[in-house]
């Protein structure tokens, strides 16, 4: 896990100088409940986003952890050495916008999620690949989730928080999640 924080909820109550206590009476908690909720102990559900949202005067999706460092940086990844890029230009970003809570506390109704597709990637790319964010569109019910390999060679499963929620996945119906555009408002 290394220095990553579990969410920017101590950040966000630092800047508008309130104390732990100050934050739990506004929102009805205990102190040490926010304590927990900051470093990731007690999990941090839609309702406690937006319960802690209002009076740390910032939208939920800010309380969220940095997520900069699951996505896949194509760009990144395509500078690699010439023995390393993939043979043909990749084909461009695709973008899909959210439409319901499935994936909550990550992404909302109206978030944009620019994709690209996996199998743009050489071999060796796609072994930095993993542990990004990414795309399962091969199923009526699409998931995202954390890339980690399959059993088979070539296959991969999505985890989403500690559950699988794919497994054996083609890579040519995994897109990397190359950036998210959060709906404000």
């Amino acid at each position: 896990m290394g220095n990553r924080r579990a969410n920017n909820i101590a950040d966000a109550r630092h800047a508008r100088g309130m104390t732990q206590q100050e934050l739990g009476d506004a929102v009805g908690a205990h102190w040490i409940t926010i304590s927990k909720l900051e470093r990731g102990k007690i999990k941090l559900t839609t309702e406690w986003l937006e319960k802690l949202a209002r009076p740390l005067g910032v939208h939920p999706s800010e309380l969220l952890p940095d997520f900069g460092h699951m996505l896949a940086a194509p760009s990144d990844l395509l500078s690699a050495p010439k023995s390393l890029r993939p043979k043909y230009p990749p084909p461009p970003p695709t973008s899909l916008v959210i439409t319901g809570f499935a994936y909550e506390p990550l992404l909302h109704a109206g978030d944009v999620v620019r994709l690209l597709p996996f199998t743009s990637l050489a071999a060796k790319q796609r072994k930095q690949a993993e542990g990004k964010l990414a795309f399962d569109g091969a199923t009526v019910s699409s998931s995202f989730g954390f890339l980690h390999p399959g059993k088979k060679r070539g296959r991969y499963d999505l985890s989403w928080f500690g559950n699988r929620v794919a497994e054996n996945v083609k890579a040519s119906n995994i897109y990397l999640v190359e950036a998210i555009s959060f709906k404000l408002g």
